[in-house]
């Protein structure tokens, strides 16, 4: 008979059963498309996955913060 460890009580998040490589870009309240590196951290992300991203799709916008998106940092108006 094999055990099974405790559910967890963590709600689930919109990554789970995602590969890493199919993870979105975290949602932060006031912050749309930036986030840190900390909070991408905080959020699962590991360090080598958000260089990988960096250096394809995302981009930095100040030291230490990410933009969804690569191009123009200013909200449209």
């Amino acid at each position: 008979m094999t055990t099974r460890p405790p559910a967890s009580d963590a709600a689930p998040t919109a990554d789970q059963g995602r590969q890493p490589h199919e993870r979105e870009f975290p949602r932060v309240p006031g912050q749309v498309g930036l986030a840190t590196r900390r909070q991408l951290r905080d959020r699962g992300w590991r360090p080598k996955a958000v260089r990988h991203r960096l250096a394809h799709t995302w981009q930095l916008v100040y030291p230490r913060l990410a933009q969804a998106t690569r191009g123009d940092a200013r909200p449209a108006l």
